[in-house]
């Protein structure tokens, strides 16, 4: 082996050893470097496709699960651009559905008022007592039967 393979060897110029620690700290050496990476993306195709693989594969292989992440959101926000979701398969309705679901209530308010028979807090028994009243008028009401061929609690009138 040579001597010579093992000195450090600058492409700049020979025989002087940059100190890229020093460059790095540099701001203008800095702002070289940004435009050029910013020239090279603008006009070089190749060094563009190269960079977007970069990109790409960073977002495929994050651990933040990207594209996962971006599918759900979409998902729920009904952004999707292909049918995810067959009428027959349940799933979680999509924002849009829910707004579909709640203009149509509101635009078609149930009626129910004469089905629904509102119940008077007053008329239920609430103590033996309550109870027992509530017997006798329900009694009275219904024209109550003759015990032993006498009036009993009858509301019939008596002779």
């Amino acid at each position: 082996m040579s001597p010579v393979l093992f000195a450090p060897v600058s492409p700049c110029v020979p025989g002087i050893t940059p100190n890229y620690t020093a460059l790095l700290c540099d701001p203008e050496f800095k702002n070289v470097i940004k435009s050029l990476f910013f020239t090279l993306l603008e006009e070089d195709t190749e060094f563009k496709e190269t960079v977007r693989g970069f990109i790409d594969c960073s977002i495929t292989m994050s651990e933040h699960n990207i594209l996962k992440r971006i599918s759900t959101t979409e998902k729920v926000l009904g952004l999707n651009d292909y049918p995810v979701f067959c009428e027959e398969e349940e799933h979680e309705p999509t924002i849009p559905e829910q707004i579909k679901e709640l203009s149509e209530r509101i635009e078609q308010p149930l009626n129910n008022s004469s089905e629904n028979k509102e119940i008077d807090l007053s008329t239920i028994p609430l103590t033996t007592l309550d109870l027992k009243a509530y017997e006798l008028t329900e009694h009275l009401k219904g024209n109550g039967k003759l015990r032993n061929n006498s009036v009993f609690l009858c509301s019939l009138p008596c002779n």
